[in-house]
């Protein structure tokens, strides 16, 4: 099994990211942007939630439908993935709003529940012309991801101080493995079959 096969991989880049994540909210809650970082702290711990059920095999704690479909399987955790990424900008968009506005909130709000739409079509058994839409949407969405992190990489070298240079490379590096995973597992027969692509 390939490095980029091994679902053990997504789980294990899926928890560094959420770990950086947490970090993130820390210093911003210590920064004085309370609402904003427990926001992003929830977020990260979903994150980690994923990872952690990736990396044992089995959904460690089920939040609604978010791991219906299983955490061992390419389909079940891009289906997972999308889910998280659904809760945890919601979570993320109405702490920012408390804290900065409704304006500033509303972005990750309205992505989020166009992310949980995406997984809901997903996960309803059904191959539909809706799940073809969301297949080219997230091969698109993926693709970008894996050069904007690309890009990211170097620009890491860009940062002042070595431990933000640090973080900035292990962040980058961490995303476009996560991202060029997905992408990979929309390109699997598994995910194809039942997509309907």
């Amino acid at each position: 099994m390939s490095f980029l096969d091994d679902t053990k991989t997504f789980g294990l880049v899926a928890i560094i990211i959420g770990i950086v994540m947490a970090i993130s909210g820390i210093v911003g809650i210590v920064d004085k942007s309370y609402w904003t970082g427990i926001g992003e702290i929830l977020y990260a711990l979903l994150v980690i939630l994923l990872g952690v059920s990736v990396s044992k095999g089995a959904a460690i704690k089920n939040i609604g439908s978010t791991f219906s479909e299983g955490v061992t399987s390419k389909f079940g955790i891009l289906t997972s993935y999308v889910a998280v990424v659904g809760l945890g900008n919601i979570i993320y968009g109405i702490f920012t709003a408390i804290e900065n506005g409704i304006s500033f909130g509303v972005v990750g709000i309205v992505i989020g529940i166009i992310a949980l739409i995406f997984a809901y079509f997903m996960k309803d058994g059904k191959a539909t012309v809706a799940d073809k839409v969301i297949w080219i949407l997230l091969a698109i969405i993926f693709f970008v991801y894996v050069v904007l992190n690309l890009v990211a990489i170097f620009a890491s070298f860009g940062y002042d101080g070595a431990l933000d240079i640090v973080v900035g490379v292990l962040m980058a590096v961490a995303s476009l493995i996560l991202y060029l995973m997905l992408f990979i597992y929309l390109l699997s027969d598994e995910v194809k079959g039942k997509m309907g692509m």
